[in-house]
């Protein structure tokens, strides 16, 4: 899990400069499916690609970077983001992206388990703003209420809590998500489900439904915003996390 980066280029680089730097090929997944992107885009955006590309490291000199444990679908969205600066606004976007079905009522628990790799992708290749874009994405596409907890969404869970930073917004989303369900449909989740889930997100859910009847009636804010600016001025609550006892609480 890296630590979180607080720190990225401002500017973009400029559409001139892009295409006059040079290709670089990433190699994703064992089958090292291929995408040729713009070395530029991917040093301004991701400090891990920034040190790879330069110097003496083997990406460097031979301008290949093996990702093979990332799976096609993230990188897309990771390539889709870099050259358009935003993400898919609703269900026949991300199916032009080939990450939810075309026509599926369900898409949006597809879209919630690939968000959290995204942003585990985002998280451990040093690139914090895709990781915002990642989050407010998952904001807007499954609020609160948004149920996507049959046995893939556990997985997705699991998979966040051990990848992602525990202070990130997006882990809290996760829980009260399932904690907003639980209490509209007690009876939809089978207690063997607590089996596959991980420690630190139960006990989160436990608290938050323990201090449910005290809990903030000022709306909670569950977005990452692009500076402390910024989140001064959004008027809603927002997270803080609490190290020594490893629980989220809104203030």
């Amino acid at each position: 899990m890296s630590s979180p980066v607080t720190a990225v280029r401002a500017k973009a680089p400029l559409v001139g400069s892009t295409t006059s730097q040079g290709i670089v090929v990433v190699q994703i997944g064992p089958d090292r499916e291929k995408h040729q992107v713009h070395k530029v885009l991917l040093m301004h955006h991701s400090e891990y690609f920034r040190k790879a590309l330069v110097g003496s490291w083997k990406e460097a000199t031979e301008q290949v970077v093996k990702l093979e444990d990332v799976e096609s679908s993230t990188f897309r969205i990771f390539v889709h983001w870099i050259y358009t600066q935003e993400l898919p606004r609703d269900q026949d976007g991300w199916a032009d992206l080939s990450v939810v079905p075309p026509s599926n009522d369900y898409w949006m628990d597809y879209l919630m388990s690939e968000l959290v790799k995204a942003y585990v992708f985002g998280d451990r290749f040093l690139a914090p703003e895709f990781c915002r874009a990642v989050n407010n994405a998952s904001v807007k596409h499954t609020p609160l209420g948004s149920s996507f907890f049959d046995e893939d969404g556990c997985f997705s869970i699991d998979y966040a809590f051990k990848n992602i930073r525990p202070s990130s917004v997006l882990l809290q989303h996760l829980v009260d998500m399932y904690c907003t369900v639980w209490r509209e449909d007690a009876d939809v989740f089978d207690e063997s489900a607590f089996d596959k889930l991980p420690n630190s997100f139960i006990r989160r859910v436990i608290q938050r439904l323990k201090n449910d009847d005290h809990r903030p009636k000022k709306k909670c804010c569950y977005l990452e915003h692009a500076s402390e600016q910024e989140k001064e001025n959004c008027l809603a609550l927002h997270i803080n996390y609490d190290k020594n006892v490893d629980i989220a609480y809104f203030q």
